[in-house]
């Protein structure tokens, strides 16, 4: 048995579904299963979307705690844990959790070889499609945001996601207007990304992309999307032909919709403006995005984006 967890929020889980799908796919007569206990400890943003989202088909096979438990020492909450205040629920899912599971780990050496983790940021780790998974069980803790990971390709991964919510009246009249122009989105994040070391996509960024979408694209228009729009309007407020689309919190899945079918798209360092970008299957898209991802003392880790994507410092 291979067993995926699931975490964050559903540009996260949109990777995580990608490493799903490919090992079922890579392992057809091993059963490979998702682990969605984190969602009982935290609901990030929406919670865990994937199934509510997206037509899954089959659905997902959601694995035990007793079945990860029998082969692994990766710590799963149970019901209890889901009536702790969130405080301790968030030290829970971010520190204890793992504490716990590198205690178990020295008590019982082999099982932690059977623990895969993939959390390094944009780290490529090949030995997943290189599991000897007919001897033994193997749980899978990552983020998996490489590109390479994409075993199957760019047409697989569009096979998994097909919008499964339709869009209310005002999406309707947004949907039209993007597809009679020469539609730009423009992404801006900022939520928890403030004050962080994900906080990187400045004035100047954003300048440079519009820029270059000018000298690029015929009277573009730009479709301004951000989970805050009033700072949003503040720095995109003397933008010509810009629309400032009107965000939806239930349900952010209608933002990635619009983003992926305008022609052309301007997007933030967040999981979730990459995918409305990969999900638009205009063939003459121009995509913009900053070089790097995240920005901290130890570092610049670069953005792995598709060959075609124009990148820009940040």
């Amino acid at each position: 048995m291979i067993v995926v967890k699931f975490s964050g929020g559903l540009g996260n889980q949109m990777y995580q579904y990608v490493i799903y799908k490919t090992l079922q796919k890579r392992y057809p007569n091993i059963p490979v299963k998702a682990d969605i206990s984190f969602y009982g400890l935290l609901t990030e943003h929406n919670g865990f979307e994937i199934d509510k989202v997206f037509e899954v088909g089959e659905g997902l096979s959601c694995a035990a705690k007793k079945e990860i438990n029998s082969f692994c020492p990766k710590y799963i909450p149970g019901k209890l844990e889901t009536h702790l205040p969130s405080a301790i629920k968030r030290k829970i899912a971010f520190g204890w959790q793992y504490k716990f599971t590198k205690l178990k780990s020295i008590l019982n050496k082999k099982q932690k070889d059977y623990i895969i983790s993939g959390l390094e940021i944009n780290a490529y780790n090949d030995l997943i499609f290189r599991l000897n998974a007919g001897e033994h069980s193997f749980y899978l803790d990552g983020l998996w945001q490489n590109m390479q990971y994409f075993l199957y390709g760019r047409d697989f991964v569009l096979s998994l996601f097909h919008y499964k919510l339709q869009y209310t009246k005002y999406e309707k009249e947004i949907s039209q207007r993007i597809s009679d122009t020469n539609s730009v989105s423009i992404h801006l994040r900022r939520g928890d990304f403030v004050h962080s070391t994900l906080d990187i996509c400045t004035k100047k960024y954003y300048d440079s992309a519009i820029s270059m979408i000018k000298s690029r694209v015929n009277n573009p228009q730009f479709f301004i999307f951000s989970d805050d729009m009033e700072y949003a309007r503040q720095l995109f407020g003397n933008l010509e032909n810009a629309l400032f689309v009107r965000g939806n919190k239930e349900n952010a899945i209608y933002d990635m919709m619009l983003m992926s079918e305008c022609k052309h798209n301007i997007i933030s360092n967040s999981t979730f403006s990459f995918w409305a970008s990969y999900l638009n299957i205009n063939v003459n898209k121009i995509v913009l995005a900053p070089r790097y991802c995240v920005k901290n003392q130890l570092g610049s880790y670069l953005f792995s984006l598709p060959e075609e994507y124009i990148t820009i410092e940040v």
